[in-house]
């Protein structure tokens, strides 16, 4: 699950990598989630008259094309190729050196698209305690327009030319 909502959480970032498993992961939660959706509306359309036909595979569709590409390319990345590769998808029989790249393994370490995604920090272990509640609510100081004007004015001071060299 972790794969799945790492690939929608990063929706547009074409830049990086993802590993094999991300990538493999987020494909078996797509199709689940588009087979869930055929189900839904084969036995909403059975019983309800006015459902139209469709509507919640399509929406599944959608909402998943751009992640596909997405975590697609960062997949290309990780075993350091250009993401323009993935234009074979419109290339007769490129699909299938494109299903043959999402099987092979990935570079060790760091290349040009980034570090090796497996060596990422474990997630620290989660601990909670039974007073606690499962969610922390973030709360803004009571003088909040003052910070902003001080970031603000932060931001004023700070050089200008700060990609010429100057």
């Amino acid at each position: 699950m972790r794969a799945y909502s790492d690939a929608m959480l990063r929706y547009f970032d074409l830049f990086g990598r993802s590993s094999r498993s991300q990538y493999w992961l987020f494909q078996l939660m797509h199709l689940l989630a588009i087979v869930a959706a055929v189900v839904v509306d084969v036995y909403a359309s059975e019983y309800v008259r006015a459902y139209p036909k469709g509507i919640l595979t399509i929406f599944a569709l959608v909402i998943h094309i751009v992640p596909q590409i997405t975590v697609s390319v960062r997949r290309l990345h990780d075993i350091g190729r250009s993401g323009f590769w993935y234009l074979l998808v419109f290339v007769p029989f490129g699909a299938f050196v494109l299903l043959y790249w999402s099987c092979v393994g990935s570079d060790l370490g760091p290349n040009d698209y980034g570090n090796d995604p497996r060596d990422a920090p474990p997630p620290p272990p989660r601990t909670t305690r039974s007073d606690e509640p499962d969610f922390i609510r973030v709360t803004r100081s009571t003088d909040y327009a003052s910070e902003t004007i001080a970031r603000m004015q932060s931001r004023r001071s700070a050089p200008r030319n700060q990609f010429s060299g100057q």
